[in-house]
């Protein structure tokens, strides 16, 4: 397949601001850092999380906030609601500095993805497309990723959540691109790999080196426990190794 991919196109979250960790797991991951000892149960963890972001779908502002305050508002109304249905000892840590942390390790990392992207964006045409809250395109803006992208597609806005294909069928559309043409890069493997494989792209599994879909079926379906690797796509470990995808397929 080298020479003849046309397009590579990006989940965000985990995967332009970080290699291949998931934002749930990394919130949960800070907090623990925090507080040593006593940490919460993860599920319970992660079902806060998940209350919190369908809250934050209502806010009226929230498709201004850029990155960094969309951190610190899922940060503070998931702690705001394991304060309110565990009580305070559960809730023993700071949103802020969790957000804090949180952020100075993704700027890192997006720092370094630019060059990423600019190097791609020589051979490739490029897109991102992000199951978000309606404020993709401004958190592109803010650092400086939307000169690489013909496309930010976000979920809010498309009424489409991966893995559905219709958010993906809305990006290829809109550049007009060939499916098996096109290359998707993203972290987590039921919405990322399983969405873009639907609809007969080439998925890139950024799994960070854990190689593992343990924490997309924790949050995105509690009941399930029982998985099966129904697409093998290629991996990589940091989006870097994205500058060798010649070398992939």
């Amino acid at each position: 397949m080298a020479g003849k991919i046309d397009a590579v196109l990006f989940d965000f979250g985990g995967t332009l601001d970080f290699d291949g960790v998931d934002w749930f797991t990394r919130f949960y991951d800070y907090v623990v850092s925090h507080i040593g000892g006593n940490e919460p149960h993860k599920l319970n963890f992660f079902t806060a999380m998940k209350q919190a972001a369908m809250q934050m779908s209502d806010m009226n502002d929230i498709m201004s906030l850029n990155i960094d305050q969309t951190v610190i508002r899922w940060t503070e109304t998931t702690h705001a609601i394991i304060t309110a249905e565990k009580g305070h000892d559960s809730g023993n840590w700071d949103p802020m500095l969790v957000a804090a942390d949180f952020m100075s390790d993704s700027h890192k990392i997006i720092e370094r993805n630019h060059g990423v992207l600019s190097e791609l964006a020589r051979e490739y045409r490029l897109g991102c497309i992000s199951n978000n809250w309606g404020n993709i395109a401004g958190w592109c803006s803010q650092v400086n990723y939307d000169s690489f992208f013909e496309v930010m597609v976000d979920s809010a806005r498309e009424n489409s959540i991966k893995p559905d294909p219709a958010i993906f069928q809305v990006a290829l559309q809109k550049m007009g691109l060939n499916p098996a043409r096109t290359v998707y890069v993203g972290d987590r493997y039921d919405a990322d790999v399983i969405g873009s494989s639907s609809v007969g792209m080439i998925p890139l599994w950024l799994t960070g080196g854990t190689e593992t879909i343990e924490n997309d079926i924790v949050y995105m379906d509690y009941g399930l426990r029982q998985w099966q690797y129904i697409v093998k796509p290629a991996k990589i470990r940091s989006l870097t190794d994205v500058l060798q995808i010649s070398e992939l397929f």
